[in-house]
């Protein structure tokens, strides 16, 4: 077997503590050092009393230290629960090996970053001295998902408890529909009262009605949107279904001062899809637009959902004059668990949801944004 040439591993000058593992070691720890500089770990190596011998360019950019800030000095001083490591580091040295889950570093800011860590004490062939290797992985991203899922979950029983309030909500709402009537039979029987009475508190009583119908019509929009049903794909009116996700969130654009316009074409070709899971991707997309306008102007604001026929598809447009998406974000913004909203606002999981609705029914979804100006949403879907 030929020679290896070592001659480009450069990376073991940044990591002088491979010198420690012996003479004979020293092409394995050029080889190690190159690999432990391009790793997405915390890997760093410490001498008997602790002292930084090297520390990886990834652990670096996590804690935002420069090699010099770290290498020469002691480990305790990264280190958030210092107790807690040192007994990791006396059990290490006498088992060879240990692991300690969620041990935080403390980064410039002086923020602890968590990681699971695993030390592990390696002879270096002179005498009884050893150096020990610790290997970290960040758990920042695990713990934002965990996050995101706890949130997730909690959302979904929220909309398991709204459909039994709403339920709750059905039967005085009733109650108060059937008393509205008999009030109108005994205003219309009861004698004694002057016209002018006579009509004012039959008005009374239809606005009781009418409220008690606007009462039953939001309930039932609510449970139409909290149940669960199959993908079912049908052949339906579109222009009906965006007309109900306007109607189901009319009320708080009304209460913002957003006016919602519809422009649609006349007549629109009968779509194939499914109705339900069109209205999510609907509403999603509206509740964003209220939310840019609200977030982005002091007075008002306007909505338009616009219909066309192009191209074979349907395409619908949904407009606001709002904050607009910067340029550098609009990568970002159909990832996963991405969201532009501040916490507690926002899951990151609309706009997923909604392209992955869109593509299984075998329709496409796309944007364009600019600061200051709006963000218009492009959905297109296949004519019946």
């Amino acid at each position: 077997m030929g020679s290896i040439d070592t001659k480009g591993l450069d990376s073991e000058k940044r990591h002088p503590g491979f010198s420690a593992l012996g003479d004979d070691a020293h092409l394995a720890g050029a080889y190690l050092a190159s690999i432990l500089e391009h790793s997405g770990d915390i890997i760093f190596m410490l001498n008997e009393e602790g002292t930084i011998l090297s520390f990886s360019k990834r652990g670096e950019e996590i804690l935002q230290y420069s090699e010099k800030d770290i290498v020469g000095h002691p480990v305790q001083a990264i280190v958030h629960d210092v107790e807690a490591f040192e007994n990791a580091l006396s059990v290490c040295g006498k088992k060879g090996r240990v692991i300690v889950p969620e041990l935080a570093f403390r980064n410039r800011a002086g923020t602890p970053e968590s990681c699971d860590l695993c030390l592990i004490r390696i002879p270096n062939g002179q005498k009884d001295d050893h150096v020990f290797l610790g290997i970290g992985r960040e758990l920042h991203c695990e713990k934002k998902l965990q996050d995101d899922l706890t949130r997730v979950d909690r959302l979904a029983e929220l909309g398991r408890a709204a459909s039994g309030i709403v339920h709750d909500i059905n039967n005085p709402v009733a109650v108060i529909g059937e008393i509205s009537g008999w009030m109108e039979v005994l205003i219309s029987d009861a004698s004694g009262l002057r016209p002018d009475e006579r009509e004012e508190l039959a008005k009374a009583v239809r606005d009781i009605e009418k409220q008690t119908r606007r009462c039953r019509a939001i309930t039932r929009q609510v449970l139409n949107f909290a149940r669960e049903s199959a993908s079912e794909k049908r052949t339906f009116d579109l222009h009906e279904v965006l007309q109900n996700t306007v109607q189901f969130l009319r009320s708080e654009a009304v209460s913002k001062n957003i006016e919602i316009v519809l422009d649609f074409m006349e007549s629109p070709p009968p779509v194939q899809s499914d109705p339900e899971r069109l209205e999510q991707v609907f509403i999603n997309l509206l509740s964003n637009a209220v939310y840019s306008i609200k977030e982005g102007r002091t007075q008002g604001g306007e909505i338009r959902v616009k219909t066309s026929k192009t191209d074979g598809m349907v395409e619908i447009l949904i407009s606001d004059n709002g904050t607009g998406i910067p340029e550098e974000l609009h990568e970002k913004i159909f990832e996963l668990f991405y969201t532009t909203k501040p916490s507690g606002k926002g899951t990151g999981l609309g706009l997923p949801i909604c392209r992955n609705i869109i593509e299984k029914l075998g329709g496409e979804i796309s944007f364009k944004s600019e600061p200051g100006v709006g963000t218009t949403f492009f959905v297109r879907l296949p004519v019946a």
